[in-house]
């Protein structure tokens, strides 16, 4: 997942219509299980990605759904 990261989010840049400038990303576990979800260090490599090389880019990023084992590791809303 991290090493598509940036390709995916170079993707999305160049569908974007004239005049928009942010990306809203959506995270939805919602059919995951404990062996599809992502590791916590792949979560954070993903978010590291995003924050230092596309936070011009970067509107809002929400995660919907998040399964119960990771409630300890939710992140702090901005």
């Amino acid at each position: 997942m991290a090493k598509l990261t940036p390709h995916i989010r170079e993707r999305a840049i160049d569908f974007m219509p004239p005049g928009v400038e942010t990306v809203m990303i959506i995270c939805d576990f919602a059919s995951a299980t404990s062996g599809t979800t992502p590791s916590i260090g792949t979560a954070r490599q993903v978010l590291t990605i995003l924050q230092k090389h596309y936070v011009e880019r970067m509107g809002r990023a929400i995660v919907v759904n998040i399964p119960q084992v990771s409630f300890h590791a939710r992140p702090n809303p901005v």
